[in-house]
């Protein structure tokens, strides 16, 4: 299993692991390529960055849940917090190129 960026699932739909890249690729009109790092690797790079051990496991295994789509669930935090409905993540790449 290895190590994915991703985004909190928390806004308008849900979006399947990878599809990132490709929203960010066609907004920034280049191919953006992402790459799997092994959860070994990826603790030891935190823990030589300077994060502890104990951060570093929670960090791979909040990773190990994000690949097998554990976050996977829409939730009313944004609109809650924010007092709006949440924005997709195009429009957010969208309105961050500008």
């Amino acid at each position: 299993m290895a190590a994915r960026a991703a985004g909190v699932r928390k806004g308008v739909k849900l979006s399947a692991i990878g599809t990132g890249e490709e929203v960010l690729g066609e907004t920034l009109g280049r191919p953006v390529e992402t790459a799997d790092v092994p959860l070994e690797v990826y603790r030891t790079r935190l823990i030589a960055a300077g994060a502890d051990a104990e951060f570093a496991d929670v960090a791979v295994d909040g990773s190990r849940l994000v690949a097998r789509d554990g976050n996977a669930r829409l939730t009313p935090d944004v609109e809650r917090v924010l007092g709006r409905s949440p924005r997709t993540f195009r429009t957010w790449a969208a309105d961050h190129l500008r």
